[in-house]
């Protein structure tokens, strides 16, 4: 390796030497910074953990039950031992095949880098460091020195000219680590098939409908029809038990949408109304206050104002008789048999009210047939909500202020509600006039008849009825994409290819400037930077070691919403492959950005001041600064470790969204709901890149910079404990891939793995002995004999593990695991056994064959025919404005289903739940209004 002679020396290099020893500070000052958060947040964690539930445990009681997970123990430390204590399989059943084996990809890493760091820090960390170049002089010539510091005395630029030999060892764990890595591969691989397999053939499985439905796409159009499909399908065993045709319900859609944002509306402005009106009255009642004291002064005012007592006082009696007969009528039963009475109204009576306009004629927006309402007493008619409607009639255009026509949002609202509701439920009721679309779904009766026809050649034309997709749950798919042809997917995909390596060359300014920051030591020696001089020594440690993670871990928390929006417009069509893509265009941004474009801006920095003032010796000056940029990675390891470990483990996102935006943001009492019972819901496509991402560069720099193996343990070990938690007492998991996204992550394993030999390869051709001549050829060809080998191995595991990974075999079915009864009984179960849409009813055996047949009927189709009314949900008051407006919202249409049980204001006019929103069914997906 080559060395700075001190005769070219300038005064700028010396004040950089002068800074020796910095990269150990700025170390030390991101350790500190990242302990000492690391602390904060998980004192706070057991503080908080058994104070709000909701937050800290809420799977324990806000789920589905088959989906519950045992509370842990109160203790402040006992919960710890049942978080490792529970069964895998207890653990798939709560949580998924996802969540079992990120948690296993975690473990994975870790049965990688802990051998590893056994067997290479004991070796290489003295090979590097006992003898090195540090900063002390050269023997062979007194007048020179290197310019190595800090945790660059543990890396691969320490070892001297003179012990070139020494490089033997890096090349013979270089090996090791890329022969470990493909047992680790191959062996993990052979455990995921035998879970996923032993999961996808369990009888709990197997009846689901996912299990034995495929998703057909592409189909020709003279087989656009149930008994085409029927007669094409039915050759495979058992045959076909249903088939969903696909329709463009793009219109219905849209209604849909505008009907719950609308409906979300009536009751924001409902609240504001109720709200006015007890401010109101309480300005009344301090006016009345105010003239009693001059009641003798002014009879006339004092008569005015005995009437209108007299008159709020009947008002108030009026209201308190009807709560107390409503409440009579809740006990005997009468609420739900009126509810389900207004829910039954047939397609005769809906007709019956349309006349000849076709909707709802709700012209009459007035009250007066009802008397004067409640609100009049406290709230004038200009301090009504209004809202101005889009211009020319263009809904999908945002409304203007000053343009558009101004209208009162209540009984525009309401109007508009009710007609959507009868339009909504009219089309419901005739799908047929909706065209086709090219896609279809197709339920076979068993499950291996599912798989047979994925991996069969159905149509004779290329690209079509293909791609085929199977385990396909009906709230996973994208209905927008179901109409794409196959050119048109070939295009999308272009075009989505082009915009990611967009984002990738426009982020790369933004994170080599973060890559910049991690050595600003160096940027001093520009003259309009000499500033930084200036800085104190612990703000320049601190700049240098703790800033630099922390932007780019905030610029990447961007990139996976914009990936996942490229991914759907792509053309995927279910969430399954939605995920899948992201993981890998969010891998490849990621090894790009924070990988490459960090270490080649940092080497680079580094070593720009030395090749200027000696351009020939450019190779050996990259070969020995680029490995410093691995202390920008240290740094960005301790953030991961710590801060972010602690910050998930903290549920930070939960806690700003109950005390900060909450407040800021949530009035009615469904937004409040809403709030306080959704689920932090994790997106595996965006999880697993991230550690496959930190994984990738360990091994990269597992030989170079082999502290670095240290910090990878630290990191995977603290994050494989927060998730275990995590995944069993907080997130929420919808959707599942049944664990397709681990092959994937494995495979990515590799490109850490090749980077990290072609590195090699060209350090051990850098390498020069004390006569400048190559000393390491020998060891650069083995590289190169590896990276082959490495290639072949990686393409012979796929090829092997290929077809398993996805489908299921044959002889699964044959080899079933009960006998032959139990099997014969499941195969009737599965012609009687019906889901519920999204999950399975928590009592099946109440399910009348007419609602069974019903399900079936909905299960795969779009969500625009699932969708139901929703009951504005408002809150009580003690004026019994509440109760007035419901009374006369009912009273303008039976269109609109609208309540006040289970919310009320509170003292201060804040309104307030307490129970579920009355449209709200347990393991259904709440209305989002």
């Amino acid at each position: 390796m080559a060395f700075i002679p001190a005769n070219v020396t300038t005064p700028e290099t010396s004040k950089a030497a002068q800074s020796e020893g910095i990269s150990i500070a700025a170390f030390l000052a991101s350790l500190a910074v990242s302990a000492l958060v690391f602390a904060l947040f998980t004192g706070l964690f057991f503080i908080l953990r058994n104070k709000i539930t909701k937050i800290y445990v809420p799977r324990t009681y806000l789920v589905p039950e088959k989906e519950r997970t045992e509370a842990p123990p109160t203790g402040l430390i006992k919960w710890i031992l049942p978080v490792f204590q529970i069964s895998n399989k207890h653990f798939i059943e709560k949580c998924g095949l996802d969540a079992y084996f990120f948690l296993r990809y975690l473990r994975t890493l870790l049965r990688i880098f802990v051998p590893l760091a056994l067997l290479i820090l004991p070796i290489l960390l003295p090979i590097n460091a006992v003898g090195g170049k540090g900063t002390k002089p050269v023997p062979t010539n007194l007048s020179q020195k290197y310019n190595v510091t800090g945790l660059d005395t543990l890396a691969w630029g320490n070892v001297t000219p003179e012990k070139t030999n020494r490089y033997w060892a890096h090349l013979v764990l270089a090996v090791i680590v890329v022969v470990w890595v493909c047992y680790v591969s191959f062996d993990e691989l052979k455990h995921y098939i035998k879970v996923r397999q032993s999961y996808l053939t369990s009888p709990q499985h197997r009846l689901e409908k996912s299990a034995r439905t495929v998703l057909i796409t592409a189909i020709p159009s003279h087989l656009l029809s149930e008994g085409a499909l029927h007669a094409l399908f039915d050759l495979f065993p058992g045959g076909l038990r249903k088939i969903w045709i696909n329709r463009n319900y793009d219109e219905l859609k849209e209604k849909v949408e505008r009907r719950d944002k609308l409906a979300g509306s009536l009751e924001s402005a409902e609240l504001h109304l109720i709200q006015k009106a007890k401010e109101g009255n309480a300005k009344i009642t301090a006016k009345e206050a105010k003239e009693e004291k001059m009641q003798k002064a002014q009879p006339d005012l004092a008569a005015k104002r005995d009437r209108l007592l007299a008159k709020r006082a009947s008002i108030r009696e009026e209201v308190q008789l009807r709560r107390a007969k409503k409440e009579a009528e809740r006990q005997n039963g009468n609420n739900a048999v009126e509810l389900e009475t207004r829910k039954s109204v047939n397609s005769a009576e809906m007709h019956q009210a349309t006349g000849d306009r076709g909707y709802y004629d709700l012209s009459d927006d007035s009250d007066n047939d009802e008397g004067e309402p409640m609100w009049e007493l406290y709230v004038k008619q200009k301090d009504r909500d209004t809202m101005r409607l889009p211009i020319f009639g263009w809904q999908w255009m945002p409304s203007l202020p000053l343009l558009g026509k101004k209208v009162d949002t209540i009984y525009y609202c309401r109007d508009e509600v009710a007609r959507l509701n009868l339009e909504i439920e009219q089309d419901q009721q005739s799908p047929e006039k909706f065209p086709i679309m090219n896609s279809a779904f197709v339920q076979f009766r068993y499950q291996v008849a599912a798989h047979m026809a994925c991996q069969a050649v159905t149509y004779h034309d290329p690209k079509q009825m293909t791609p085929k997709s199977i385990e396909v749950s009906p709230g996973d798919v994208i209905w927008d994409n179901m109409s794409i042809k196959w050119w048109e997917n070939y295009v999308r995909t272009l075009g989505v290819l082009i915009a990611v390596s967009g984002m990738v060359v426009l982020w790369t300014f933004p994170v080599a400037f973060t890559g910049v920051l991690s050595q600003v030591d160096y940027l001093r020696t520009f003259v309009w930077l000499s500033w930084i001089t200036k800085l104190p020594k612990a703000l320049l440690s601190l700049l240098q070691g703790v800033l630099p993670g922390a932007l780019i871990a905030g610029l990447m928390a961007l990139v996976p919403i914009l990936l996942r929006f490229l991914a759907k417009l792509q053309g995927n069509r279910t969430g399954t492959q939605v995920e899948l893509s992201v993981q890998n265009y969010f891998f490849a941004f990621l090894f790009v950005q924070v990988f490459l474009v960090v270490s080649i801006s940092s080497g680079f920095i580094a070593a720009f001041q030395q090749i200027k003032n000696n351009p020939t010796s450019i190779a050996n000056v990259l070969a020995q600064n680029l490995p410093r940029a691995s202390n920008y990675f240290f740094s960005y390891m301790l953030l991961q470790a710590f801060s972010v470990s602690s910050g998930a483990l903290l549920q930070i996102p939960s806690l700003l969204g109950w005390f900060v935006f909450g407040p800021l943001n949530d009035s009615t009492p469904r937004q409040k709901w809403a709030r306080r019972n959704h689920l932090p819901e994790i997106r595996w496509g965006s999880f697993f890149p991230v550690y496959t991402n930190l994984a990738a560069i360990g091994l990269v720099y597992s030989i170079v910079s082999p502290l670095i193996l240290v910090f990878n343990i630290m990191t995977f070990s603290l994050f494989w404990v927060v998730y275990r938690y995590n995944t069993l007492y907080v997130t929420e998991f919808k959707y599942d891939t049944h664990g397709l996204l681990f092959p994937r992550a494995i495979n990515q394993l590799f490109v850490g793995l090749y980077v990290m030999e072609i590195c090699l390869i060209g350090l051990f051709f850098l390498v020069r002995d004390e006569a400048n001549n190559l000393n390491c050829k020998t060891q650069g060809i083995i590289m190169i004999v590896v990276v082959v080998c490495t290639v072949v191995y990686q393409f012979l595991l796929n090829e092997a593990f290929a077809p398993l990974v996805t489908y299921l075999p044959i002889n699964l079915e044959n080899g079933a695991q009960w006998d032959d009864d139990e099997y014969a009984k499941e195969k009737q179960q599965a012609t009687d056994e019906i889901e519920m849409t999204s999950r399975p009813s928590t009592n099946p055996s109440s399910t009348t064959d007419r609602e069974r047949d019903a399900d079936l009927h909905m299960a795969f189709q779009h969500e625009s025919l699932r969708a139901k009314r929703p009951i504005i949900w408002l809150p009580q008051d003690e004026l019994g404005v509440s109760d007035d407006e419901v009374r006369r919202t009912m009273k303008v249409s039976r269109r609109i289903w609208i309540s006040n049980d289970g919310a009320l204001l509170d003292k201060k006019g804040r309104s307030v739940y307490t129970s579920d929103p009355p449209d709200y069914k347990e393991g259904e997906e709440p209305l989002k209004l």
